[in-house]
């Protein structure tokens, strides 16, 4: 291995100015810098120099949580590109340098980025070869010409190294994470002693890493992407997965996704492979539970619209039962009208009853006319 070869990897989140540092560090545009939020690095770009009596390579690797992807997409982005990166450089990596944009704006979410770079690269890697780079010098060098309680008599590197210690929160975590070691860049600045200078202080921290941890290597990302899930991480995600998948239709799915999802976790493949089988194993899951349940809701539905017809069948039925009882009465009312009627016609004709003809026929009209609840004989008149 060639001691004077410097190989460098650019990490961390999409629009903190990766692809600017590496354009500083090689001193010329490699990396294409996007003007917007979206990140411009979507494959992986590498570009080398000459510097003193060391040649410096650099690779720049799409961000963290690409903003045009969701996040699973932007991990094997990542993850892709690595392996890439691990092919370009056989010796291995000098360091991988994190880079965060000042004014800072860190948060508990650069944790848990650095985290999923743990996952994908190893554990450790933060502590043994991770360097802090601070992106906006430019920025930083105008805020403390403001400060009117800014100590003059510190030269730069010390000012910035006690604005470090007076920082607390997310960014404290960080600096420890990898190890205090923290970098500020100027990337807008054309001073090429200041340039000089922002490099030669890098370096040293590399050389620092180098005596210490040596090189990161291909077996340290094999190792990371061939590791089954910890007990812990299995258990949490059986406990996720038997909660929701317990219905009576199949007694036997939830067994059988557990048994799956230990068959995956102890796979020889990455971490976030193995979280996606499982993501899609459980997705299925779900998909034959809402099939199952929907069949259920149907089935019932059609219960209910069975027993509503017969229901309704029923009550026609006595509906119909009666008008029929009704039809029935009125018959027998006109009937007894009608019959009557003829007597009183019969009577007049004979001469047994005494009323006229006519006062006959007219009460048989009135009668008949009436409604049949309200119908009576009206008396006689002497």
């Amino acid at each position: 291995m060639d001691s004077s070869t410097v190989d460098l990897i650019l990490i961390g989140r999409t629009g903190q100015g990766k692809s600017k540092t590496g354009n500083t560090i090689l001193d010329r545009p490699v990396f294409k810098v996007s003007r917007h939020t979206a990140s411009e690095t979507l494959e992986i770009n590498w570009g080398s120099r000459d510097y003193k009596d060391k040649e410096i390579k650099v690779v720049d690797l799409p961000g963290v949580k690409d903003t045009r992807y969701s996040l699973e997409k932007s991990i094997a982005l990542l993850k892709n590109t690595m392996k890439e990166a691990m092919m370009i450089s056989r010796v291995g990596y000098s360091a991988f340098l994190y880079v965060l944009k000042y004014p800072l704006r860190c948060t508990e979410d650069d944790m848990r980025d650095l985290e999923i770079l743990e996952d994908l690269l190893k554990k450790d890697f933060a502590g043994k070869h991770g360097i802090l780079v601070i992106t906006g010098g430019d920025t930083f060098d105008s805020d403390r010409d403001d400060d009117a309680d800014a100590d003059v008599d510190l030269d730069d590197d010390q000012f910035f190294e006690q604005w470090c210690e007076k920082q607390q929160g997310p960014f404290r975590k960080l600096m420890e994470k990898c190890g205090d070691r923290v970098v500020l860049f100027d990337n807008v600045t054309k001073d090429k002693n200041k340039k000089c200078k922002q490099l030669d202080k890098l370096l040293m921290l590399v050389k620092m890493l180098k005596g210490c941890n040596g090189r990161y290597k291909d077996e340290d990302f094999e190792e990371a992407n061939t590791k089954p899930l910890s007990d812990d991480a299995y258990n949490l995600l059986l406990s996720k997965l038997q909660k929701p998948i317990t219905f009576n239709q199949l007694p036997d799915l939830s067994s059988s996704c557990a048994q799956q999802i230990k068959v995956i976790s102890q796979s020889r493949v990455s971490d976030v492979e193995k979280l996606e089988n499982i993501k899609e194993l459980i997705d299925m899951a779900f998909r034959t539970n809402f099939r199952c349940q929907r069949s259920k809701v149907a089935e019932a539905d059609r219960e209910n619209s069975n027993n509503n017809l017969q229901r309704t069948i029923e009550e026609i039925h006595v509906l119909a039962e009666d008008l029929a009882k009704h039809k029935g009465e009125l018959a027998l009312k006109r009937a007894s009208v009608l019959g009557l009627g003829t007597a009183i016609l019969a009577g007049a004709a004979v001469g047994t009853v005494a009323l006229p003809l006519t006062v006959g026929v007219t009460v048989f009209a009135y009668m008949f006319s009436r409604d049949t609840k309200n119908l009576k004989v009206p008396d006689k008149k002497e």
